[in-house]
């Protein structure tokens, strides 16, 4: 994902963020802890049959563990900065909303009372969010938006995510409103082929902005979140 048409715009975290190759150094992460609670971060939870696919960690896990290990680590370290919680959406044709989710061990149980089935409406589930996110807007209560995506395949309906996303990029007025970010488990290399689309196409597709970006599950182990969150908003 390149920023602002081919330049790096920084999200509104109140202090100037330096030149790109610096966004990771300890310096500019620590002036970030402060300000995670100015974001609305969410989290999207495939739960696609698919999941259940053992090509993890060498094949010792399924794509559903590897990612609830990793989530909820994840989860761990938002919950040090931004007590009011996140929302958590599991999905797969249909979709299971928590709000105010505050811990790590919150997400442990979530991915317990859930178990993979079905298919991967994420079209659906991307929607509802940015549709959430445009009616705080409308009520004057909008945050920047990060949406991460934890995912392993191509969605049911390609062409249904991309028109989600590009409508949602046009709707807004500066790129740093809304990041999402793909994060995919496992090796499916149509998932691969399409999430790189929707990272770097969409431009050419009629979206004023690119607001996406992708990694692979074992890239975000190596990130602290608020490396994460730099990256989904100016990579």
């Amino acid at each position: 994902m390149t920023r602002g048409g081919g330049g790096v715009s920084a999200p509104s975290f109140g202090f100037d963020l330096p030149h790109f190759e610096n966004l990771f150094k300890g310096e500019f992460v620590t002036q970030a802890i402060p300000n995670l609670a100015n974001l609305d971060i969410e989290f999207l939870l495939d739960r696609s049959g698919s999941m259940l696919t053992k090509d993890c960690a060498g094949g010792k896990k399924t794509r559903w563990e590897y990612g609830r290990e990793t989530m909820t680590a994840l989860a761990g370290q938002v919950q040090t900065h931004d007590p009011d919680g996140i929302t958590v959406c599991v999905f797969a044709r249909l979709v299971r909303t928590y709000d105010n989710v505050t811990t790590g061990a919150r997400i442990d149980t979530i991915y317990k009372e859930v178990q993979p089935a079905g298919g991967t409406d994420t079209a659906k589930v991307v929607g509802q969010r940015l549709d959430a996110y445009f009616e705080r807007k409308k009520a004057g209560k909008a945050k920047p938006l990060c949406l991460f995506v934890l995912t392993d395949g191509v969605p049911d309906d390609e062409a249904e995510l991309k028109k989600v996303i590009i409508q949602a990029s046009n709707r807004i007025e500066k790129d740093e409103e809304i990041a999402i970010c793909f994060v995919q488990v496992g090796k499916d290399e149509d998932a691969t082929k399409f999430l790189k689309e929707l990272d770097d196409g969409l431009t050419k597709q009629g979206a004023k902005f690119d607001i996406v970006d992708t990694l692979p599950i074992d890239e975000i182990e190596n990130l602290t979140v608020e490396e994460l969150l730099v990256k989904a908003f100016t990579d």
